[in-house]
């Protein structure tokens, strides 16, 4: 019994370290075997989220943070990232994640939109920001979202296209030289000048 309890305490214990996440390998790494788990989850502890992956019921509901951390290549872009910066009005339809070419995605579920950039831009503008849960996750920032839409203005709805340059030219942090920096390495620098050009007459 005592080990029982010892090996579910620690189990919860690494969880609070880790944003109620643990998964059965970080358990299978500290010597504790997966059964613990499932223990917990009948006894309405813990839930399993995602193969091998399972975190409290707060964090539970918390997708975005849960896609993630399954998916630790995947940053958040377009609509996912104008939504974590409070930039559109309406929450989107659907999740969007930017990767590397070369990224194997065969893993993501096929209702997530992945967008494809060559690895020299990946990282670009890459900060973390908080869920609407608390938890931290890894989307562009500002400037670089913008630079995703207007290098893509195609496949972008005019009115979200729209609304996110107001909203983001009425933004206390935005940086117009940071921004210009980016355009310029993803080659859409001209483009984007004569857009924010536009927007600011």
């Amino acid at each position: 019994m005592k080990t029982i309890m010892y090996n579910k305490d620690r189990i919860i214990s690494l969880m609070s370290k880790n944003n109620g996440v643990i998964t059965a390998a970080e358990c299978r790494r500290e010597g504790i075997n997966s059964t613990y788990l499932t223990q917990l989850v009948r006894e309405g502890i813990l839930k399993r989220s995602a193969r091998g992956i399972y975190s409290s019921t707060a964090v539970m509901q918390d997708e975005e943070f849960i896609f993630q951390y399954r998916h630790k290549r995947c940053i958040f872009s377009y609509s996912s990232a104008l939504s974590l910066h409070g930039m559109i009005d309406r929450l989107p339809g659907i999740m969007e994640v930017t990767v590397y070419r070369g990224y194997n995605a065969h893993r993501i579920p096929k209702q997530v939109r992945v967008h494809y950039v060559i690895k020299d831009i990946y990282p670009l503008g890459i900060i973390q920001v908080e869920t609407m849960f608390g938890n931290m996750v890894d989307v562009y920032d500002l400037e670089r979202t913008l630079c995703d839409l207007i290098k893509n203005r195609a496949e972008i709805e005019g009115d979200i296209f729209a609304q996110s340059l107001r909203n983001y030219l009425k933004h206390p942090k935005k940086d117009l030289s940071e921004l210009f920096a980016y355009a310029k390495e993803m080659k859409i620098l001209q483009q984007t000048q004569e857009i924010i050009e536009v927007m600011i007459e």
